[in-house]
C-alpha cells in the first residue's frame, strides 16, 4: 500500500513511498496518461529509499524526457542536440547480442548532463545558476564549454574524469554537426577547448592504479568465505579483469585440449573483433575444475549466494550463544526477506566484498593490538583491479614483458608495460652485479 505522498513544487506529479522505496506517478512529456515510474539510482537495481535522491532522479528523468521532446519539435536548442545524441548512444553502444552496455547510460549520460543541467556560474559573484538547455546551438561556443569545464573542476571531479567527459561532449557536437542539426561552426568552436594537462590547473589528480602487495592479499584471504578467496586467488593467477572473473561459467571453458582456456563471451575489446583466451593451468585449473563439479554449464562458478552461506556457516562454527537461542544456518528471521544474495557477482559487489574482508582483518588486528602498547599493522583498502596489476607485475618479472602482454590480452607491449610495475628487486640485483672498470 502506498505511504503518504511527497510533493515538490518543481517536480510535477507525485513522489510516493511504496513500502520503503520511492516511486513517481506523473505524466511525462510524450506520455498519454500518468504512469508509475521507479526512481532507481544509476547503477542500482531497486528504487531509492532516500527522498532527496528520489527528487533528484525525478528531476533528471524530467530533464531527459524534455530534451527528447524538444528534439522531436526540432527547436535547434542544446537540449534537442543532447536528446538526439543520447538516443543515438542508447542504440549504438550495444554488445553483439543487442544488449545495452554501460557506455551510454553511464559515461555518455553523465557527460551530457553538464550541457542541460543548471550549475553555478563560475564568473558570477552571487553564485547564480545557469543552464544551456534552452540555448540555441548556434549561440553555443568555446567560452560556454570553458564555463562547463570550470564547473566540473569546482565540483571536485578528477582531471581524468573531466577529460573523458569533455571528449564525449566534443564527440556529441561532431556527430550532431554531421547530421546538420547544429551548425558546423558550433563544433568548430567547441573543439578548440583542450583537455586538462596533468600538473597544471586546479583539477584534482588521482593516483594511478598500483599492484596490491601479496602479503596484503594473503592476510585478507583469511577473512573471506572460501569461494570468494578462491575467486581472488584465481584472478591473481590468471590476471583476469573483474568482469571476466565474475562472468566465468563452465560453458565458456574449452576443455578439449591438454590445456584449458577460458574464452569469455563478453569482454572489453569484443566490439573490436578481438578474441580473449585465458589459460587455466596449474593451480588455476584445479580451482576451476573443483568449482565445475555438479554445476550447470551456464551457472557462474562463483556466486554471492554461496559466499553468504559459507560466511554464515563460519560464524555459526564459533558462536557462543546456546543453540536453542538465535538463528541457525539455513533459517531466516524473516520468512520473506526483501533482498536475497544474488546468483552472479558483478565488479561492484565483488569490490565491496573484498573491502568488507579488509575491514574485518583490520578490526581483528586492532583488537589484538589493544593492551600490548603497540600500534596495529593495518591493511590499506585494495580493489579487484589491483589484482590484475599484481598479476602483470609477477608475470613480467618471471617470464618477461611479452608473456605479460599475452596473458593480459593486450595488443601492444606498451599497454602491458602500463599494467606491470618495474620489478625493483630485479633491477637492484642487476646493478649489484655490474662491474665497472
Amino acid at each position: 500500500m502506498a505511504r503518504p505522498k511527497q510533493r515538490d513544487k518543481d517536480i510535477p506529479g507525485t513522489i510516493f513511498k511504496n513500502r520503503t522505496r520511492y516511486w513517481w506517478r506523473v505524466k511525462l512529456p510524450g506520455d498519454d496518461k500518468a504512469q508509475n515510474y521507479k526512481l532507481v539510482p544509476t547503477g542500482a537495481r531497486y528504487p531509492t529509499t532516500d527522498i532527496n535522491v528520489a527528487r533528484q532522479i525525478a528531476r533528471d528523468m524530467l530533464a531527459a524526457r524534455s530534451a527528447d521532446r524538444s528534439h522531436a519539435t526540432g527547436d535547434g536548442t542544446i537540449a534537442a542536440m543532447v536528446g538526439r545524441y543520447q538516443a543515438f548512444a542508447d542504440d549504438y553502444y550495444r554488445n553483439p547480442e543487442g544488449e545495452p552496455t554501460g557506455e551510454a547510460q553511464r559515461n555518455v549520460a553523465y557527460a551530457l548532463k553538464h550541457l542541460v543541467e543548471p550549475f553555478t556560474d563560475p564568473d558570477s559573484k552571487d553564485g547564480s545558476l545557469i543552464s544551456y538547455a534552452g540555448t540555441p546551438a548556434e549561440d553555443f561556443g568555446s567560452l560556454d564549454l570553458l564555463k562547463i569545464r570550470a564547473a566540473m573542476i569546482a565540483s571536485d571531479l578528477a582531471r581524468s574524469t573531466i577529460n573523458k567527459r569533455l571528449n564525449i561532449i566534443r564527440r556529441a557536437f561532431k556527430k550532431c554537426a554531421s547530421w546538420q542539426i547544429i551548425p558546423a561552426s558550433t563544433y568548430d568552436s567547441v573543439r578548440t577547448v583542450e583537455n586538462l594537462t596533468g600538473g597544471r590547473g586546479l583539477a584534482r589528480e588521482t593516483d594511478p592504479v598500483r599492484p596490491v602487495a601479496q602479503e596484503h592479499i594473503k592476510a585478507t584471504l583469511a577473512a573471506m568465505p572460501p569461494s570468494l578467496a578462491q575467486m581472488v586467488e584465481l584472478q591473481l593467477l590468471t590476471g583476469m579483469r573483474p568482469g571476466e572473473i565474475c562472468g566465468l561459467t563452465a560453458s565458456q571453458i574449452d576443455v578439449s585440449g591438454q590445456d584449458w582456456f577460458y574464452r569469455p563471451i563478453q569482454h572489453k575489446n569484443r566490439w573490436r573483433g578481438h578474441t580473449r583466451e585465458i589459460p587455466l593451468v596449474g593451480r588455476a585449473r584445479k580451482i576451476v575444475e573443483a568449482r565445475m563439479a555438479n554445476r550447470p554449464l551456464t551457472r557462474p562458478l562463483f556466486t554471492p549466494a554461496e559466499a553468504q552461506v559459507e560466511r554464515i556457516a563460519a560464524r555459526h562454527a564459533v558462536r557462543t550463544t546456546p543453540l536453542g537461542q538465535g538463528n541457525r544456518p539455513g533459517t531466516n528471521r524473516k520468512p520473506k526477506p526483501r533482498t536475497k544474495p544474488g546468483q552472479r557477482w558483478n565488479p561492484t559487489n565483488y569490490r565491496q566484498a573484498i573491502l568488507y574482508a579488509v575491514k574485518a582483518t583490520n578490526k581483528a588486528r586492532t583488537a589484538q593490538a589493544e593492551g600490548t602498547g603497540r600500534e596495529a599493522s593495518l591493511i590499506p583498502d585494495w580493489y579487484p583491479y589491483q589484482l590484475r596489476h599484481t598479476a602483470a607485475t609477477l608475470i613480467r618479472a618471471e617470464c618477461g614483458l611479452d608473456a605479460a602482454r599475452a596473458v593480459l590480452g593486450h595488443r601492444t607491449l606498451e599497454m602491458a608495460d602500463h599494467y606491470a610495475e618495474i620489478d625493483r628487486t630485479a633491477a637492484a640485483e642487476a646493478l649489484k652485479q655490474r662491474k665497472i672498470g
